[in-house]
């Protein structure tokens, strides 16, 4: 993936005059999930991904390519155990101004991990 976007991966939004493609990344939310006796210690954030590029073919690649990294990773990260990612859904957007415009892709997923 990194052949595709390089180091243009940022948090929230793009920065001005970036060079394409390139990603960003957002938290949605984190749900931590409850019994009657209490906090079960796992937690499932929603975290969605956005490519953008100066093509569509360029912008579905990038995000298949992020799909496929990220697909059922089960894994350590942040020395949290990931027990599962999941796309929950794609989906392709256009924003015609600025000049070019850009092509996006918009991939949602769904991880569980322990918290501890």
């Amino acid at each position: 993936m990194s052949a595709l976007v390089g180091d243009r991966i940022y948090p929230l939004i793009l920065p001005q005059n970036v060079a394409y493609p390139a990603m960003q990344y957002q938290r949605i939310d984190t749900p931590r999930p409850h019994t009657k006796a209490g906090p079960t210690g796992d937690a499932n954030p929603r975290v969605q991904i956005g490519i953008s590029a100066t093509s569509y073919p360029q912008a579905k690649a990038v995000a298949e390519a992020v799909r496929m990294a990220m697909k059922g990773f089960p894994g350590i990260r942040g020395g949290h155990r990931a027990a599962s990612v999941i796309c929950e859904d794609d989906r392709d957007d256009y924003e015609p101004e600025p000049s070019p415009p850009v092509f996006r892709v918009i991939l949602d997923f769904t991880i569980w991990f322990e918290e501890g």
